[in-house]
């Protein structure tokens, strides 16, 4: 019973299988074209299930199902309806579909919906059940039962590697294409009811559960694809597979008698085994004394591999320690990690770090040779300085003292230059009248009286010019008869002495001098002769390490030699010890070779009985259910063929698909 159970729901499968494969031969034609501005509902469903429903054969009905996150349904639209022009539109309960689903999210066991999970990361699991609503009353050998409109049902989704790994469907397959998961998972609603306590041992899934591991939860598209053409197509002849049980059970009972003629056959090779158990006892006492006599030499083969190998090792480690690198003695245990430390240390050795600790300690020497010329230079170049900011800084106060007596100078020059303002205005009159190119006389009153006010008014300009510019010579000539003063020289030279002699200035000479030496030590570093130095040392560096590595790869090769002699002296002894426990266990195997063959006689009764007790039993067994089986599945074909079509207009499509868009919001 089990191997036909298996063909039916290999038959499923395949058909599942079958329904994804079959839509390359049919055009984008065969689903009905709806204007999206007249139903752009519609529009979205034809164009997102496209792939989907290629898989249809153009003579079936569509019905396409939109549902909320959970599997409660939204609205429903038909194909006929559709191709017949109308925008028929069932919504929320008015729907009446033969399937029914429910789907549930869970993050780390905590159900959920997708909204509040939108961004987190963790375990995800989606669940989704079907519940078939179909059924009717058919009588089952003489017994009248509920029977299902079988269906088989898909869940098919896909899964961006970015967001989601170690995806898993319970019961269906997850095709990973390098950068996605595509998901598609089964289920059967009503075919295990419909099967009743014929198969109770048998798990026919009603549910789909996908999981995942996912970071940054976004939701994904789910389709649900549902349909009984599977079932609805079947054909099944009922007495052709009775008479392959019936058939099946006569083979069974032709075994069993020629086991009970091989009983007789087995007596008899039983005693020819008896002969070769002696011969075979000879053959393992002479293995086991030679087993151990090459056991005996296991210990001067493991001595002499280890001598060998301490003097590689002692070999080692003279030339690390000749390379001037300090190790101790290399042993079997310690080789590895004594050799690693090693080229640690050479690794960590800082070659341009070295060459600028030489190249600092020959130039700060340099320096110290010469530091009474290097003093006097640099205390020459900060007295140029001081003498500028000193003489700066005099002239600059000697300044401000007479231009605090700008009023007084001022007031003197104003006197002297309003002396003279009748020669100004006569010679500001005579510009004038020579820009006019007239001659007073000559001119009327009234530019006359224009004329005299021009000239007071530029009079009065031209004074106030030569004050302030008489001032400011005035001023000059004051700052520099003090300035070029010899008390005011001394003072200078006064102030010059007292800074060189400022802590101030004796570190800013000190930290010349060190910027000197700093410039000196970058320059001899960056020399061609100091990087080449640099550069062949980093050489030698790195050949110190790859001929490291070579000693310690050459001594790991001996290792591996050493260790499979000691794997090999262990094997010997180990095989030396079980063929002298085979050697002392033969008789017992030689008397249980005697009783065997006693006991075979017992074993021809026991045959016979299970002919009577066993066989006769499952033959009863057959002829009382395998009808019955076979009457569950013509029922089953026929109530799929007769509710082939969801729509209600008399249409004569052939089987009808249900087309499941599941919204991932709320």
């Amino acid at each position: 019973m089990k191997k036909n159970t298996k063909i039916i729901l290999s038959t499923v499968v395949a058909a599942s299988l079958l329904l994804g494969a079959g839509g390359a031969a049919y055009a984008s034609g065969n689903i009905p074209q709806i204007n999206n501005e007249k139903n752009e509902d519609v529009y979205e469903a034809q164009s997102d299930s496209y792939e989907l429903t290629q898989a249809f054969d153009m003579n079936d009905e569509v019905a396409y199902v939109f549902t909320n996150y959970d599997g409660t349904v939204d609205r429903v639209m038909d194909s006929i309806w559709l191709e017949n022009g109308s925008n028929r539109v069932d919504t929320g309960n008015e729907a009446d579909l033969p399937v029914d689903v429910k789907l549930a999210y869970f993050l780390d066991g905590k159900k959920v919906t997708p909204a509040e999970i939108t961004g987190k990361s963790g375990h995800l699991k989606v669940t989704c059940d079907f519940t078939d609503n179909v059924y009717e009353l058919m009588s089952i050998n003489g017994k009248e039962e509920k029977i299902f409109v079988p269906y088989m049902a898909s869940l098919i989704t896909v899964m961006e590697d970015e967001k989601y790994e170690n995806v898993t469907v319970s019961s269906g397959k997850v095709t990973f294409d390098g950068s996605r998961y595509a998901v598609l998972g089964l289920a059967f609603p009503g075919f295990k009811e419909d099967l009743g306590t014929t198969l109770e041992d048998i798990d026919i899934p009603g549910r789909i559960e996908v999981e995942a591991d996912v970071t940054d939860f976004e939701p994904v598209g789910i389709y649900l694809l549902v349909s009984d053409s599977v079932f609805s197509e079947m054909d099944l002849d009922t007495d052709a597979e009775i008479e392959k049980v019936e058939d099946a059970v006569d083979q069974l009972n032709e075994a069993v008698e020629k086991m009970m003629d091989g009983s007789s056959k087995l007596y008899d090779g039983l005693g020819k085994l008896r002969t070769g158990a002696g011969q075979i006892s000879d053959g393992v006492n002479e293995l086991s004394d030679g087993l151990t006599k090459i056991d005996s030499n296991s210990k001067a083969l493991n001595d002499g591999a280890l001598s060998v190998f301490n003097a590689l090792l002692n070999t080692a480690t003279e030339q690390i320690n000749a390379a001037g690198i300090s190790v101790p003695v290399l042993t079997v245990n310690n080789y590895n990690d004594v050799i690693n430390s090693a080229i640690g240390q050479i690794n960590a050795t800082d070659v341009a770090g070295i060459a600028r600790s030489k190249v600092e300690a020959g130039v700060k020497e340099y320096a110290g040779e010469h530091a009474a010329e290097n003093l006097q230079a640099a205390e020459n170049a900060a007295r140029v300085q001081v003498e500028e900011k000193v003489r700066e800084a005099t002239l600059a106060q000697v300044r401000a003292g007479v231009e605090a007596k700008r009023g007084e100078i001022e007031a003197a020059v104003r006197t002297q230059v309003e002396a003279n303002i009748d020669a100004i205005r006569a010679q500001v009159k005579a510009g004038i009248l020579q820009n006019m190119g007239a001659d007073y006389d000559s001119l009327d009153e009234e530019t006359k009286a224009v004329v005299d006010a021009s000239v007071e008014t530029k009079t009065a300009e031209t004074i106030e010019a030569m004050v302030s510019q008489n001032t400011d010579a005035a001023i000059e000539a004051k700052v520099s008869e003090i300035y070029e003063s010899a008390d005011t020289q001394n003072l200078i030279n006064t102030n010059i002495e007292a800074a060189m002699n400022s802590d101030e200035v004796k570190a800013g000479i000190q930290q010349g001098i060190n910027e000197k030496i700093d410039q000196a030590i970058n320059e001899k570093y960056n020399s061609p002769e100091v990087q080449g130095q640099i550069a062949a040392g980093n050489a030698e560096k790195e050949s110190g390490v790859k001929k490291l590595k070579s000693l310690q790869s050459q001594l790991n090769s001996y290792a591996q030699f050493y260790k499979g002699v000691q794997d090999y002296t262990g094997a010997v002894g180990q095989a030396a010890t079980g063929a002298a426990k085979l050697k002392g266990a033969m008789p017992e195997f030689i008397e249980g070779i005697d009783a065997l063959k006693k006991g075979e006689g017992e074993l021809s009764d026991g045959i016979e009985r299970f002919d009577k007790e066993g066989i006769e039993k499952i033959n009863s067994l057959v002829h009382d259910n395998v009808e019955g089986f076979s009457e569950r599945l013509k029922a089953m074909s026929d109530i799929a063929k007769s509710h082939a079509s969801y729509d209600d207009s008399g249409s004569e499509k052939g089987n009808v698909k249900y087309i499941y868009k599941v919204n991932a919001g709320e």
